[in-house]
């Protein structure tokens, strides 16, 4: 029996026999560059797919993967490139992607090339580049993963290699100025401020707070530059939620 298969955004379409599948299933994962359980905005990471359990002997003449996440905080890919386990193929478009807001599509063919030009170890198929542009959580998840070899009885056919994918990859990305070290620098004015994404980073305010609750949980951090000299306010008023407010020197508390 075969069957028409199609690759993602790609359109890649292929005869299938869906006989005889390889006994040991390909994984498919995914490696950040960085802990992306504390990614800030405007941070670059990388995330590589990553491919195993490939078998000596085996060759794959397709191989592809689809990746999504939340586009409102990780952005578009900014690059897409194949691994070293993708084999050039001289004059020809072997390796394709696709990007959009929250989705990358990369596959990669050689259905007509020489045997010399197949994946035939494990190890990055591809590595996807993003720089985080809001705060914000979600995760990044392999929503598609097929391959697909020769067969060896008939040539003019290919097999289907089944596919493990990783359970998705949850992250969060955490406000530029979550760190005192990153502290936003601003001037007289009115600024929106949110906190949901941030993590607690400064000393207790023994002094301030008394109790067990002498933190300033969830804080951020912003540097005040003076026009000119003078009495400044500083104010949350209005705020929907329980603030506080430490005001330190010019350097950033040990």
């Amino acid at each position: 029996m075969r069957r028409g298969w199609r690759s993602g955004m790609l359109g890649v379409w292929c005869i299938v026999c869906t006989g005889g599948l390889h006994a040991q299933p390909l994984s498919v994962s995914l490696l950040p560059s960085s802990d992306v359980a504390r990614l800030r905005v405007d941070q670059p990471v990388t995330i590589d797919v990553m491919v195993s359990g490939l078998s000596s002997g085996t060759e794959l003449v397709f191989l592809a993967a689809t990746v999504n996440y939340d586009g409102s905080s990780l952005g578009m890919a900014s690059a897409v490139q194949a691994g070293p386990i993708v084999p050039t193929i001289p004059n020809s478009d072997s390796f394709l992607s696709a990007v959009e807001l929250g989705m990358v599509d990369a596959s990669f063919r050689s259905f007509d090339a020489p045997s010399t030009s197949r994946i035939v170890t494990n190890g990055r198929f591809v590595r996807i580049s993003l720089r985080p542009v809001e705060a914000g959580s979600g995760n990044l998840t392999i929503s598609f993963s097929g391959a697909f070899r020769p067969d060896p009885a008939d040539l003019n056919h290919v097999l289907e290699v089944p596919v493990n994918v990783a359970t998705p990859l949850a992250y969060t990305v955490r406000y530029a100025n979550d760190n005192c070290a990153d502290a936003t620098i601003v001037s007289d004015g009115l600024y929106s401020i949110a906190n949901a994404f941030a993590s607690t980073d400064g000393p207790p305010q023994l002094t301030c707070f008394s109790g067990a609750d002498n933190t300033i949980s969830n804080d951020r951090w912003w540097r005040y530059v003076a026009p000119t000299i003078g009495t400044v306010k500083v104010s949350t008023c209005g705020a929907s939620y329980d603030t506080r407010i430490v005001v330190y020197g010019p350097t950033c508390p040990a």
